[in-house]
């Protein structure tokens, strides 16, 4: 079975991009240390894909298209008077559907990563979120009428951001230095599952959830969002499953299956994949964006597009999940 190994980060951002195979490597240049640590990572966890079930579900994770807040850097967290997407946001969310339609029609080869069907997707509720998911499922249903519903969920939002919703770093870094420095301190990230074995204690995690100024601590973030995907997972066992949310979210994910950071930014209409059963998760892709280089989203024909063949490092397990917009 061939697996990738990808990373990425908050906002900011790496992407080195490697395929593995028991045997064998696709043509790729393994040039950085990160890049032969994705393939260590590989080779070493390959064995744990024969944990899952045939009731393994696959979530296709995608962060929401730009808006306005993205390009003047602007902290959006769960601010409800943020903008939704930007016309740029609106395309990126048309590229990425035109690109899933090409998955759907694309017959893969055997043992390799499955043909997309949907079962369900699920966004979070926030309209920048709310407004990519629409967009796809609009998509989807003109050109495979498959006639799915986008269900909101809350516990799928960005981190909550508190005072600093709506500032750039610059003017919180004046106005409210004491969140901004609470938001960036140590307290405030989701431990990995080997640190979550030492600072287990009730007090400890009690003191990583209230940081100043009504600012969400990531572990709390993801502490939601993780239950959040596991119950979404369980509720589509075998199934094929569309999330969108938002970068903070996938960069915590990313932390704690892969026991490190993504010190990269996770780009707007990203695609990234992970298996999940029982608690159990396994990354395939991510940060994906082959789709921003295709060829103009704005045709209203269903043509599937499909984008050149990709060299993706991206292989991690872990129990459970661990910083962004």
């Amino acid at each position: 079975m061939n697996v990738g190994v990808s990373e990425s980060s908050d906002e900011r951002g790496w992407n080195d991009h490697i395929e593995a195979t028991p045997d064998s490597l696709m043509p790729c240049t393994l040039t950085t240390r990160s890049e032969r640590r994705t393939l260590q990572d590989a080779q070493r966890n390959q064995k744990d894909l024969g944990k899952f079930s045939t009731d393994v579900t696959v979530l296709y994770l995608v962060r929401h298209g730009e808006t306005d807040w993205n390009v003047s850097h602007r902290l959006q967290g769960q601010d409800l008077n943020a903008p939704g997407l930007s016309v740029g946001g609106r395309k990126q969310a048309r590229q990425l559907a035109q690109r899933l339609t090409s998955m759907s029609n694309t017959i893969q080869p055997q043992n390799q990563h499955p043909v997309l069907h949907l079962d369900a997707v699920y966004c979070s509720d926030l309209i920048r979120a709310v407004e990519t998911a629409d967009i796809i499922v609009s998509h989807l249903r003109e050109c495979r009428s498959q006639h799915l519903q986008v269900s909101q969920c809350p516990e799928l939002r960005e981190r909550n951001l508190g005072v600093l919703q709506g500032l750039t770093v610059q003017e919180a870094a004046f106005q409210q230095p004491i969140a901004l420095a609470a938001m960036l301190s140590r307290k405030s990230t989701t431990l990995s599952p080997k640190e979550e074995l030492v600072h287990h204690s009730t007090a400890e995690r009690r003191e990583g959830t209230a940081l100043e100024g009504g600012v969400e601590s990531v572990e709390e973030m993801m502490r939601r969002a993780r239950a959040k995907l596991d119950s979404i997972a369980s509720q589509h066992p075998g199934g094929q499953v569309l999330v969108v949310t938002h970068g903070g979210v996938l960069h915590a994910l990313y932390h704690n299956i892969m026991g490190r950071r993504f010190s990269e930014e996770v780009k707007n209409t990203s695609l990234s994949s992970i298996m999940l059963e029982r608690g159990h998760a396994v990354v395939l892709t991510w940060n994906s964006i082959d789709h921003l280089t295709m060829a103009s989203a704005d045709s209203p024909d269903c043509t599937a597009v499909t984008a050149g063949p990709e060299c993706v490092a991206t292989i991690g397990t872990g129990g459970g999940f661990s910083q962004g917009g």
